[in-house]
């Protein structure tokens, strides 16, 4: 019997690294069945989580865009553009398998452009816990978003700029991305997309500044905390609106 510290001299080079193989596989997969309780998989929970909403009014198809499934502590919410469900009354999500689930609007900031949905039952992807980038000009960033005609998209860009509750993203999005929530490379929360056109003009500012930038919005206007208390103490009825 070969003993352990002999086991390269016994076995060979190329069993030896056959068994290095083995075990750096081995280690892989229980890194991948551990890593949901210690958060090593953030970034595939993260594009999981990405929903197709649809917006109704009197039961027929209005509009549609994306959000992101979250939470903070034991709630759990579903984060879109305000302006995505602003003509609706009803607002559902598409589950990776079609079906189709109602949620309940409960924060809106119209200024901003954010909004907070709860879902009527379990969504079947797990939520990312929500937790906020400190932005850095540069930084990289991705979205997962629905755009119209193409099905769920995974998009990386760059950080362009800043300015109060706003960011300027430089990455593609379409119509259909708006309410996509744009990430830091660590997962980090960064803001909701707002832009849904790529070199469209603003007469507020030169047309080249927006060439190739997508608008993101900040959720500066309400603290985590605040969106717990919220979320908790909802038990349905009218929607809260901040900034109306």
């Amino acid at each position: 019997m070969c003993p352990f510290f002999l086991t390269t001299y016994c076995m060979g080079d190329t069993n030896m690294r056959y068994l290095k193989n083995i075990l750096l596989g081995a280690i892989a997969i229980f890194l991948m069945g551990i890593g949901p309780f210690f958060g090593l998989n953030e970034r595939s929970d993260k594009t999981r989580s990405s929903y197709l909403i649809l917006c109704y009014k009197n039961d027929i198809l209005v509009g549609a865009g994306s959000g992101n499934h979250f939470k903070i502590r034991d709630e759990k919410f579903i984060l879109t553009a305000a302006h995505v469900i602003d003509t609706c009354d009803n607002v559902r999500v598409v589950e990776g398998n079609q079906e189709v689930f109602e949620l309940s609007t409960v924060i809106v900031d119209e200024v901003t452009d954010w909004a907070i949905l709860k879902p009527e039952k379990d969504l079947l992807l797990k939520p990312i816990k929500f937790y906020r980038t400190k932005p850095k000009l540069g930084m990289e960033l991705d979205m997962v978003s629905w755009p119209s005609d193409y099905g769920m998209v995974y998009t990386k860009g760059h950080l362009a700029g800043s300015q109060y509750l706003s960011y300027y993203s430089q990455m593609f999005c379409w119509l259909g991305s708006s309410g996509a929530s744009v990430f830091a490379a660590d997962g980090s929360f960064l803001g909701v997309l707002h832009g849904i056109k790529v070199g469209y003009y603003d007469p507020r500012m030169p047309p080249q500044l927006l060439n190739g930038i997508c608008l993101v919005r900040s959720l500066d206007t309400i603290s985590d905390i605040e969106i717990y208390k919220v979320l908790k103490a909802y038990d349905g009825g009218e929607a809260r609106y901040i900034n109306r």
